[in-house]
């Protein structure tokens, strides 16, 4: 069946299925167009909220987005 045909009666998910899980440093790091260098010294210094869980270091999609957004505003305030 070609993408992008409608059946109807067939609900289409409103989610991300990527974006219900939380992402490790090099996921996050793909995401964000930058090094995990870089998201490691982020999430060091609380610009980019962390989840630990045992010795990992996680980051959920919505914790990127916020980050995102916050970086943008402050972009729009500087200029």
């Amino acid at each position: 069946m070609p993408m992008g045909k409608k059946i109807p009666g067939v609900a289409v998910p409103a989610v991300v299925p990527n974006d219900l899980f939380l992402m490790d440093i090099p996921t996050a790091a793909q995401r964000l167009s930058t090094t995990i260098f870089a998201v490691r010294e982020l999430m060091r210094s609380g610009e980019l909220v962390k989840v630990e869980i045992g010795h990992k270091w996680l980051v959920s999609p919505e914790a990127i987005r916020n980050f995102i957004h916050k970086r943008e505003e402050d972009a729009l305030r500087a200029a």
